[in-house]
């Protein structure tokens, strides 16, 4: 199981970012504009050694199998702090919890529904691990896992 809270950026395993309500390639303007937006810790390409002797395709593979709860603050909107604001990661949104709604969208998009994937907002809450953790859906997304007791 893993469990994921509040990133400044998520690794897209394609080159397709939201744009209006959809997920597709930038065009080339932005893509010249904003060069390795998809490159690793954005996307799949120039992985790491390590991702690189997976390789992409089964990286994709493996991701639609895994258990994942996205933990995000409902209160997340900052863009000061450690946000990461590259071009590579404002093309996946404006802030913590917009990236993570789109982001969330895109692999439900992308994989059947299986039930491992688990988006949970936690009200009242900002850029703040401690309290994402300590509220019950990071407590329940920590021991029970998805579907478990809350």
């Amino acid at each position: 199981r893993f469990v994921v809270a509040n990133p400044s950026r998520y690794l897209y395993l394609d080159d397709r970012r939201p744009d209006s309500g959809v997920f597709r390639t930038p065009p080339s303007s932005a893509r010249r504009a904003c060069e390795g937006f998809d490159d690793y810790k954005y996307g799949l390409e120039r992985l790491s050694a390590y991702m690189a002797d997976t390789g992409a395709g089964r990286l994709r593979q493996q991701y639609g199998r895994r258990d994942v709860t996205l933990l995000l603050g409902a209160q997340d909107r900052e863009r000061g702090g450690n946000l990461d604001r590259s071009c590579a990661a404002d093309l996946q949104g404006d802030n913590r919890l917009e990236r993570g709604m789109l982001f969330y969208q895109y692999v439900v998009a992308q994989y059947p529904p299986t039930g491992r994937h688990q988006l949970e907002v936690v009200p009242g809450i900002g850029h703040d691990g401690r309290a994402i953790f300590n509220a019950a859906a990071g407590r329940a997304a920590l021991f029970h896992g998805p579907g478990g007791a809350r």
